[in-house]
């Protein structure tokens, strides 16, 4: 037969034989059929047949399915905990952001009146004050990279087989975050290139 796992993929796949041995009989593999609504019973009769030959042996048995979920029970954890994580800090990051923009757009209420006033259009005015801010996540994702690169390769090296990273996936994880961080300026930054101009320059 094709080589399958035995235990979980942290390990290589080993040499394994099936045989039959009265010193191991005590361990039996069943296959039930297809329909679940039989299991009960056939399970019930099992148990009677293990009674009558093993009078004082307990009957016990284990789902394959939930033997090899067991494997990755740590695994599954994790994941859950950096995917909560990783929500909550990205709100965070997100309400700090649109904090910081809309701190920087009443600060230049007047700036964006005057340019308005001489001809400056909305994109224009959206990339003014967008600009630094695209500039810090992109200077935040190059030094993100190579530690997000380092932890995931060394994660990696727990399972006996696995891809190698590739670029796309963080080239395409730098891309979101440049597409949230400017979908955040522009509901600020929008506003206030669209504002009346008369009305930003008697703000001050």
């Amino acid at each position: 037969m094709a080589d399958f796992h035995l235990a979980s993929v942290r390990s290589a796949i080993h040499p394994l034989i099936f045989h039959s041995d009265l010193k191991y009989g005590y361990v039996m593999h069943l296959a039930l059929r297809p329909s679940v609504d039989s299991w009960k019973g056939g399970i019930a009769k099992m148990q009677d047949a293990w009674k009558q030959v093993y009078p004082g042996e307990e009957f016990d048995y284990r789902w394959l399915d939930k033997t090899v979920e067991s494997f990755y029970k740590q695994d599954r954890e994790l994941s859950n905990l950096l995917s909560w994580g990783a929500g909550v800090t990205v709100l965070i990051s997100c309400l700090g952001l649109l904090g910081l923009v809309i701190y920087t757009a009443n600060q230049c209420t007047k700036e964006i009146g005057i340019r308005k006033v001489l001809g400056a259009t909305v994109a224009q005015i959206i990339s003014l004050l967008s600009k630094d801010f695209m500039r810090l996540v992109a200077l935040s994702f190059l030094i993100a990279v190579p530690i997000a690169w380092w932890l995931t390769a060394k994660w990696l090296q727990n399972f006996a087989y696995h891809k190698p990273l590739s670029a796309w996936l963080f080239l395409i994880s730098g891309v979101a975050m440049l597409a949230l961080t400017l979908l955040i300026l522009s509901i600020r930054a929008g506003k206030a290139a669209l504002a009346n101009p008369v009305k930003c320059l008697r703000s001050e």
